[in-house]
């Protein structure tokens, strides 16, 4: 049985120690958060023998029992924690996105690689039963030559809720998680393009492959935040463009959920593929029936199963994992890419997958 700790007690935990609680051969023992109550009141509720106020702490009292840590505290935060869990030889899975900076990434990749220590980032994305399943017909040129590609999650996410949760189908921890994320991402310089595009163009290379070039635009709509909260990134493939919007503070009719909000279509020379709100799939070819299929109605469930699941058995049988440091680290350069293209008023740039190997602090 693989022990873990983890790190960061915040509005993500109820997915992180959900998905924990259902992975066979793999048990937390440790909780660690600033807020020492909090961690102690969540150890006892969910049968978790420890808790800690500090990394530090943690490390110099258990590290010789854990096989990994899962990491789930701000971006920022993200280096100084895996720096540090390395250093005491323990694996590490991280919350995406990996870090808040291309340096920071570089930096984490780097010192994973350089221990021989499996590192992953839990970008579960892809793992979402619809985008799964869509991901296998295209392997399998059920559409033929892809001719156009557009993935839009336009809602409301940063205005009012009127109390109803962002996650829902999940008990939330604290009555205050949706204010929590809302306060995490008033200050951020760099928003949504760093926290929600990384999701999306994972499944666009999980799907597709490398893109050839990039281009991209990004702006601010809401008063209360300092960073973008919408954003238009094209990615280049031979043939075809896959187009990327988000728009977290557009006004309209309430969604419950932002994954709800997602719509994605998918043309190819055989039939349209289209994907809503990550739960219903339809089919359409050609020359054939239309095809539809619902999938579960909280896909996040079994997508942060099945990527503590993909860390876990990477560790077992000795494999990189499905989003290791390395594979995450070019989903990190097509965002910081696509921020250094809208600098540039939208220029394209080429190779955006290699664009942290050209990083001024890569020697």
């Amino acid at each position: 049985m693989l022990k873990g700790a983890l790190i960061g007690c915040g509005y993500i935990f109820p997915r992180h120690v959900r998905a924990w609680s259902e992975v066979p051969d793999a048990e937390l023992v440790a909780l660690c958060d600033l807020d020492l109550k909090k961690a102690q009141r969540l150890a006892s509720r969910h049968g978790i023998a420890h808790a800690f106020a500090s990394i530090d702490e943690l490390l110099e009292k258990m590290a010789g029992e854990l096989d990994f840590v899962d990491v789930a505290v701000p971006p920022e935060a993200h280096r100084m924690v895996v720096e540090k869990a390395v250093s005491h030889g323990i694996n590490v899975l991280c919350q995406k996105p990996m870090a808040h900076t291309l340096e920071d990434s570089l930096a984490i990749t780097r010192v994973t690689e350089l221990a021989s220590l499996t590192g992953a980032v839990n970008e579960m994305w892809k793992w979402l039963p619809a985008y799964a399943h869509a991901g296998a017909m295209i392997a399998a040129g059920d559409l033929g030559h892809i001719e156009r590609v557009r993935f839009t999650a336009e809602c409301n996410l940063l205005l009012p809720r009127r109390g109803e949760f962002a996650f829902p189908g999940v008990a939330d921890e604290d009555p205050d998680v949706y204010e929590e994320l809302f306060r995490r991402y008033q200050p951020m310089p760099r928003m949504i393009l760093l926290d929600y595009g990384p999701h999306i163009l994972d499944v666009l290379r999980f799907w597709f492959g490398e893109p050839t070039a990039l281009r991209a635009s990004v702006a601010r709509t809401h008063p209360g935040v300092a960073g973008d909260d919408a954003v238009n990134v094209t990615l280049r493939y031979p043939g075809f463009d896959a187009e990327m919007a988000i728009d977290i503070s557009r006004p309209g009719p309430e969604v419950r959920d932002n994954l709800d909000a997602e719509a994605v279509a998918v043309r190819g020379s055989k039939g349209l593929l289209t994907v809503m709100a990550g739960k219903w799939l339809e089919w359409h070819p050609t020359d054939g029936e239309r095809v539809r299929i619902s999938f579960p109605q909280e896909p996040r469930v079994e997508a942060f199963r099945n990527s503590h699941q993909d860390f876990v058995s990477s560790l077992q049988e000795g494999r990189s994992p499905q989003s290791s440091m390395r594979d995450s680290l070019r989903t990190q350069s097509l965002v910081f890419a696509a921020y250094e293209s809208a600098r540039r008023d939208g220029t394209w740039l080429s190779q955006p997958s290699e664009f942290a190997s050209h990083h001024p602090c890569v020697e």
